[in-house]
């Protein structure tokens, strides 16, 4: 799991309008950051059922940052008609939508320079309400963010780049090994969650029997043959698989290889885990098969 791609947060404070402005471009540019080295498709990629797609955000964004502080707060732009869609036009390219949205940030920037302190009064009303440029500009950061968080999702899903900045904290050092273990880890407890525990406990339980019954048979083997066996995982697979309940309990067989690699992990990650291996090994087969 890379850390690749968050910056540092604003360290300002001593001017509110500056401190305000600083929060507001650092989430300005985490957007813009969600961007970097994808071609049209995967700007265009939808991966969520609501059609978010990270060329629609920054698009919506653009037509908000006019919206806000080109209408509300300057007023100047009463006769526009705000589409607020996160749909991209074909013929449209994705540096056309982020000109855009970078020339919009100037043209806030710009007015809100101009008003130049936070208390400044709005324009035209929201909800019948004369607000302040402090309000707009704690609502536009607020909003921003909110997106920012979805960028964060959708680039995730779409090539695997996370929000970190490089070198930084925050992440765990861990490999791509560890983060399947945590993965699922997280998973298990969540489906313990779902079935009260009940359901879980006692497939946990009759799988812990199983594991028992493959490492004494295992060991029977072993001791026939009296040699080493490096491929261990491969025979408790199969004999999981083939001459235990194991697909019984599980609602359906396991891919084999897919099983062989999960004891693997297993085995790997036991070494920090409480209690006896058996326990362990049942909990990961439940989360990940069951």
């Amino acid at each position: 799991m890379a850390e690749t791609q968050r910056r540092r947060v604003p360290l300002i404070g001593d001017d509110e309008l500056e401190t305000a402005l600083a929060f507001l471009g650092f989430q300005r540019e985490v957007m813009l950051i969600k961007t970097e080295d994808l071609d049209e498709e995967q700007l265009r990629r939808v991966l969520v059922p609501t059609g978010t797609n990270l060329l629609g955000l920054i698009r919506h964004l653009a037509v908000s940052e006019r919206y806000w502080f080109g209408f509300h707060l300057t007023g100047v732009r009463q006769a526009e008609r705000f589409d607020f869609r996160m749909e991209i036009p074909a013929g449209l390219t994705s540096a056309d939508v982020i000109a855009d949205y970078r020339a919009a940030i100037a043209d806030s920037d710009r007015a809100i320079r101009a008003a130049g302190d936070p208390q400044a009064p709005l324009a035209e009303l929201v909800d019948g309400e004369r607000l302040t440029l402090r309000w707009v500009l704690a609502h536009m950061t607020t909003e921003t963010a909110r997106h920012a968080g979805h960028a964060d999702i959708v680039r995730e899903l779409v090539d695997g780049a996370t929000g970190l900045r490089p070198g930084g904290v925050g992440l765990a050092p861990g490999d791509q090994a560890w983060w399947e273990r945590y993965r699922s880890r997280l998973e298990r407890v969540a489906r313990e969650a779902g079935m009260g525990g009940r359901e879980m406990d006692q497939r946990s339980t009759k799988i812990r029997e199983l594991l028992h019954e493959a490492a004494e048979t295992h060991h029977r083997v072993y001791r026939i043959t009296d040699g080493a066996d490096d491929d261990w995982a491969s025979f408790y697979a199969d004999w999981l698989i083939a001459h235990s309940e194991l697909p019984e309990v599980l609602g359906g067989a396991p891919t084999r290889s897919h099983l062989v690699h999960e004891l693997v992990e297993s085995d790997r990650a036991a070494a920090d885990a409480p209690g006896r291996w058996q326990d362990f090994y049942a909990e990961r087969i439940v989360a990940r098969f069951g």
